[in-house]
């Protein structure tokens, strides 16, 4: 690439800052290098992020969907057990199982279901207590556009900020 094409080509530098004044710190400091205006921008954006578990209602409903299919997985597991008593008692290729093995079997996969489904579910569902609380992760970009030569130095100067670019 020949040195016109290489000042004509326009290379974008961003480096994100978690509080404004930081952000606003680098922004002075790109336009006290000479950047002109209208090549530096200072964006403000929020991020949303799933809350923390701790306010989620994820533990009570797990629990409450393990009961709830552990119950579910016991009247299954009644059904099944009369069913393998009855066929125990003929000859039959199929095999057999223990009715309580059957009965115990069905309760546990019907808790893990019950449960995980439950879970699952109230991650959704903040607790009351939390409702209010924000879970926003503010991001504050400087933007710099310009030739490879500007990109570097706005990398620089950016770097001396402690931000990855």
């Amino acid at each position: 690439m020949d040195e016109l094409e290489s000042a004509n080509k326009v290379e974008r530098t961003v480096g994100a800052f978690q509080t404004e004044a930081e952000a606003k710190s680098a922004y002075d400091d790109l336009q006290i290098s000479g950047f002109p205006i209208e090549e530096v921008s200072l964006e403000a954006e929020e991020l949303s992020i799933a809350p923390p578990l701790s306010w989620t209602k994820a533990g009570k409903s797990g629990k409450a969907g393990a009961t709830i299919g552990g119950l579910i997985g016991l009247n299954a597991g009644l059904l099944l057990a009369a069913g393998a008593v009855t066929l125990a008692d003929r000859p039959s290729t199929i095999p057999s199982f223990s009715p309580i093995l059957v009965l115990l079997g069905s309760i546990i996969v019907g808790a893990l279901a019950g449960g995980l489904i439950g879970a699952l579910q109230g991650m959704s569902i903040r607790k009351p207590q939390m409702r209010n609380q924000q879970s926003v992760l503010p991001i504050h970009a400087v933007t710099v556009t310009g030739t490879p030569a500007e990109a570097t130095a706005a990398e620089e100067i950016l770097h001396s900020h402690q931000v990855e670019t």
